[in-house]
C-alpha cells in the first residue's frame, strides 16, 4: 500500500535547502510514514470534512501549512499550501494511489474549548485525533441510550428477559422486573481502543450478579446493542414508542371485539413511571382501578401482564411505594383504549 508520510519538523527542509540538495533527493527516511488506508489517514480526512457522517467536532486545523506529494518511487513530486478544510478536502480527494504525502511540522489546531494545540508528529496528530473520536463516539452513544429505553432480547438468565432498561443524561440506570423498579448507574469510557460500559444496580442479590460487572461492548447500534462480560453475552433492543409519556397508551382490539383489549400493565412501566432523579432504594408498583383503591391499596389489580380493557377509554392508577420503607412516593393515573387496527 502507499504511504502517508508526515514530516518531522519543517527545519528539515530548510537544512537540506541550505546544503543544495536538489529537492528529488530528499531523504525519505527523515519522514514518518503511514498508509493511505490507514486509520490516521481516514481520520484526517474526518477533519477536513467535518460533516454530520464523519465527524470530528473538537479538532480544527488551523491554515496555512504545506503539504508534501510523492510518486509510487518516493520521488517528490510538488508541494501545496492549503488553506481551508475545503481545499485540503478536495486535495486528499484527488490523490491516487500511487502517490503518498507528508505534512510539514509543526502545525496547529484549536480543540472544542478554543485552545490552541500545537502538534508536532504524526503520534501527537494521532492522539489529538484518537481523543476527539473517543469524545464524539461517547456523545453520539449516550444521545442514543438516552432517547428510549431497551429491552432485554438475550440474556443467560433467562428470567431477566423481557425485563427492561432505562437510562437517564445523567447516568442514573433504572431496571424494571416485573412490578419492580430498580435505580444504579450506568457509565460508558474507553479502555484503550474497546468501548465498556460499567453497570452498578442496587437491586437484589439475584439481579446485582447478574448485571453488575464491566461490559465490554461488542456491537452498539441505533436500534440494539451487545455487550460481554466473561462469557456471558447480553443483547438489549431499543423500544421508542410513539405514545411514550403522553399518559394515553392504545392495543389492538381482539379479533372477537375490536373495542376489548388486553394490556401488559408490566411494559408501559418505561413510559408511565415516576422516578426521583439519582433514586437509590427500590420501587414497588401497584396498579388499580379507582383513585380510592390506589390510596388504600385495597382491589389491587393481580394480573398485570394480561389485563383486559373492556370499557375504552379505561383509567388506571398506578402506585409507587418505596419497598424498603412502604412509604407512598406517587400515585398517577394512565388512559387505556382499544383501537381498531382491522
Amino acid at each position: 500500500m502507499k504511504a502517508l508520510r508526515i514530516l518531522l519538523i519543517a527545519t528539515v527542509l530548510v537544512t537540506i535547502s541550505c546544503e543544495n540538495e536538489p529537492i528529488d533527493m530528499v531523504d525519505i527516511n527523515n519522514f514518518d510514514t503511514i498508509t493511505v488506508d490507514s486509520t490516521l489517514f481516514n481520520d484526517i480526512e474526518k477533519v477536513v470534512n467535518d460533516n454530520e457522517t464523519l465527524n470530528v467536532t473538537c479538532l480544527d486545523f488551523l491554515y496555512a501549512f504545506t503539504v508534501f506529494v510523492f510518486d509510487g518511487d518516493d520521488a517528490f513530486e510538488t508541494s501545496v499550501v492549503i488553506e481551508s478544510d475545503i481545499q485540503f478536502s478536495e486535495f486528499l480527494g484527488a490523490l491516487d494511489e500511487r502517490q503518498s504525502i507528508s505534512l510539514s511540522f509543526p502545525i496547529l489546531g484549536t480543540n472544542d474549548a478554543g485552545d490552541i494545540v500545537e502538534i508536532n508528529t504524526s503520534a501527537d496528530l494521532k492522539e489529538v485525533i484518537d481523543s476527539c473520536t473517543k469524545e464524539e463516539e461517547l456523545g453520539q452513544c449516550e444521545q442514543e441510550i438516552t432517547e428510549c429505553y431497551y429491552t432485554i432480547e438475550n440474556f443467560n438468565v433467562e428470567e431477566f428477559e423481557g425485563d427492561y432498561m432505562k437510562i437517564a443524561p445523567t447516568g442514573v440506570l433504572s431496571y424494571y422486573h416485573n412490578t419492580e423498579i430498580y435505580s444504579g448507574t450506568w457509565i460508558m469510557f474507553f479502555l484503550g481502543e474497546d468501548l465498556h460500559i460499567n453497570i452498578n444496580l442496587n437491586a437484589t442479590e439475584e439481579i446485582n450478579e447478574a448485571f453488575n460487572y464491566d461490559w465490554f461492548v461488542i456491537s452498539f447500534g441505533a436500534s440494539e446493542f451487545s455487550i460481554r462480560h466473561d462469557t456471558t453475552i447480553l443483547g438489549m433492543t431499543q423500544q421508542c414508542p410513539e405514545d411514550c409519556g403522553n399518559n394515553t397508551y392504545t392495543q389492538c382490539g381482539t379479533e372477537e371485539d375490536v373495542t376489548i383489549a388486553i394490556f401488559d400493565l408490566d411494559s408501559l412501566l418505561p413510559c408511565t413511571s415516576y422516578i426521583e432523579n439519582g433514586q437509590v432504594e427500590p420501587i414497588e408498583v401497584t396498579f388499580y382501578e379507582t383513585e380510592e383503591d390506589a390510596m388504600t391499596q385495597n382491589n389491587v389489580i393481580e394480573d398485570t401482564q394480561t389485563y383486559t380493557v373492556v370499557s375504552s377509554p379505561q383509567i388506571i392508577y398506578v402506585r409507587y411505594d418505596d419497598a424498603t420503607t412502604a412509604e407512598l412516593i406517587n400515585i398517577a393515573n394512565i388512559s387505556l383504549e382499544a383501537e381498531d387496527c382491522n
